[in-house]
């Protein structure tokens, strides 16, 4: 039982602070939106949504740097955890932005 209340717990926190990312991407507030999502993240470390907020953001500041690194940490992550990569979305998701940065 303690452990359901723990899990439904982390999922609401991990709901609210991926809603709290989107809110402050929408305000164009990117700093406060990457804190969320970085919350996020600590919550749940495979949660592919969450990495493609970073992914965002990082195309939201033109921020090659912060966008290649959020894609290695999130590789790196899933290789470690299941020996096998994110979701094609996710890599296809990537791909789109580092094309949009790079023009």
């Amino acid at each position: 039982m303690w452990i359901e209340e723990k899990e439904y717990t982390k999922r609401k926190a991990l709901a609210m602070s991926n809603f709290l990312t989107e809110y402050y991407i929408k305000e164009n507030d990117f700093e406060i939106a990457e804190t969320f999502a970085n919350k996020a993240i600590f919550i749940d470390n495979l949660d592919e949504e969450t990495y493609i907020a970073l992914m965002k953001i990082a195309e939201k500041k033109k921020d090659q740097t912060s966008l290649k690194n959020t894609y290695e940490r999130m590789i790196y992550t899933f290789k470690k955890e299941f020996d096998d990569l994110p979701s094609p979305e996710t890599i296809l998701s990537y791909k789109t932005i580092l094309q949009k940065i790079c023009k």
